[in-house]
């Protein structure tokens, strides 16, 4: 939106010249401002070999690549698919506004339901289904019996808003639970390894989005185009969900397990206890026995 405003108060150079000085302006007040982070706890050099080892780290990366690929994809195709109804380049800022609105509003939800301790994984195939109804909306996709509308484009947009805080952060999440109990200690080394897994996931997705899309906005339209992006992203969203589910049913049987062997043991306790008792109150009655013969009570 501040771009759109820049270039129609200035021209193409304008909204360049503005935010690169912000951006100078930030980096130089961040460098006053924010002390230096030293881990004061001794950490053991992480393995990024066993890192990479990870089955699950994969899933994690291939979520979060994926997100960024609708990322970039959205950004360089969107302004053409758009062009039939010929908005203004600040209406048109506006539209591209919506994703990051969403996004920064959602985003401390989702931290929130993680710390919350909902499972993850769980969390990240949600964001992978906001994402497919955005891909299903935005064109619409070709099977879909209706037009083009603006305002449905307007509600993907939301949907990709919310989507993609749930595919990339909470899969970031995801990727840093699954790294500590896997034996990685919490430490800053730790944290690095994962942040350098999501950086470089990101960096390709927002790098290939963009190509992706001008490829097959070129050569199969932009409706087909979400289609080829709705299948990546139903794959993973499916991949996760399965994970997900297995991991739900191991648990509840692994729990089933628990109760039967449980009330197994009650049973054998109170079996016990019972033989107990029993032999308790008979050897009761042998010396009530004992002490009626010695007292003359036996004797007829």
């Amino acid at each position: 939106t501040v771009g759109g405003i820049l270039f129609d108060m200035g021209g193409f150079t304008t909204p360049f010249v503005v935010c690169g000085s912000i951006g100078f302006f930030c980096n130089a007040v961040t460098y006053i401002v924010i002390p230096s982070i030293e881990d004061k706890h001794e950490s053991t050099p992480t393995d990024l070999r066993k890192f990479w080892s990870g089955p699950l780290i994969y899933m994690y990366a291939v979520a979060i690549f994926g997100s960024y690929v609708c990322v970039g994809f959205n950004q360089a195709t969107l302004q053409p698919h758009l062009e039939p109804f010929k908005l203004s380049t600040t209406v048109l800022g506006l539209v591209f506004m919506i994703p990051g609105i969403c996004n920064g509003l959602m985003t401390p939800v989702w931290g929130w339901l993680c710390d919350k301790k909902v499972n993850t994984k769980l969390l990240t195939s949600l964001g992978a289904y906001f994402t497919l109804l955005y891909l299903l909306l935005v064109g619409p996709v070709p099977f879909f019996p209706f037009e083009t509308k603006l305002w449905l484009v307007l509600v993907s947009m939301a949907f990709f808003g919310i989507g993609i805080g749930g595919a990339s952060i909470c899969a970031f999440i995801a990727t840093l639970e699954y790294t500590l109990n896997r034996g990685f200690e919490r430490s800053i080394a730790t944290n690095g390894l994962v942040s350098s897994m999501f950086t470089l996931c990101q960096s390709i997705g927002s790098f290939t989005g963009p190509a992706l899309g001008g490829v097959l906005l070129q050569h199969v339209g932009y409706a087909w185009g979400t289609v080829v992006l709705f299948s990546f992203q139903a794959i993973v969203a499916v991949l996760v969900t399965t994970v997900y589910l297995r991991e739900v049913c191991c648990s509840s049987a692994t729990i089933s397990r628990s109760n039967t062997h449980k009330r197994l043991l009650d049973a054998d306790t109170a079996t016990n206890s019972s033989s107990c008792e029993f032999t308790t109150v008979s050897g009761r009655v042998h010396k009530a026995q004992q002490y009626g013969t010695c007292n003359g009570d036996g004797l007829s």
